[in-house]
């Protein structure tokens, strides 16, 4: 198994066209990146071992979607991960979940699971735009929670970090227009 899949589980009421477009949004951002984003529905651990790595979620997603994990706090979808997704493409340390929030903004609340302590987790909101490049660049050990945090926005979701300049802006470039 190359990189592992980062399920998105809902613990609130997240219709399946807001779904949709996160999957769709993440998707069209990265389109260097392969899809890894799996929608969990059910929290059946037997399931999970056969989900393969061409599994990851694809809008649109099916009327209505329901999730057994509706009303679960955090710590019990981690706790469940860790122990059940053990030996799958499910990734056992990052996950997503879309929550009431989700359903307002269709961010997503990104989950890290303490390697040694499945109850000590970290978290951040991530915009839907990221939410695939974000998980790829996680399962690869390239960025973590704590980095993507120092870079939220001020209502408090990652969209990316700060804007990067381009060498054609700042001081350079208006040295460049005040010589015409």
């Amino acid at each position: 198994m190359d990189d592992p899949l980062v399920s998105i589980i809902c613990t609130a009421d997240v219709t399946s066209s807001t779904l949709s477009n996160i999957l769709d949004t993440a998707y069209r951002r990265d389109l260097e990146g392969p899809p890894s984003l799996i929608l969990l529905s059910a929290n059946d651990s037997s399931g999970l071992s056969q989900l393969t790595e061409e599994s990851a979620s694809q809008p649109p997603i099916v009327e209505p979607f329901a999730s057994s994990f509706t009303g679960m706090a955090i710590t019990d979808v981690a706790l469940f991960l860790h122990g059940s997704a053990q030996d799958t493409v499910i990734s056992t340390h990052f996950f997503f979940i879309a929550d009431a929030q989700t359903a307002t903004d269709q961010s997503l609340l990104l989950v890290q699971i303490n390697w040694d302590d499945p109850t000590v987790i970290q978290t951040v909101r991530v915009a839907a735009e990221h939410a695939n490049r974000e998980a790829v660049s996680l399962t690869m050990g390239i960025t973590g929670v704590n980095e993507l945090r120092s870079l939220v926005d001020e209502d408090g979701i990652y969209r990316g970090g700060p804007p990067q300049l381009s060498p054609f802006d700042g001081p350079a470039r208006k040295l460049v227009r005040s010589a015409f």
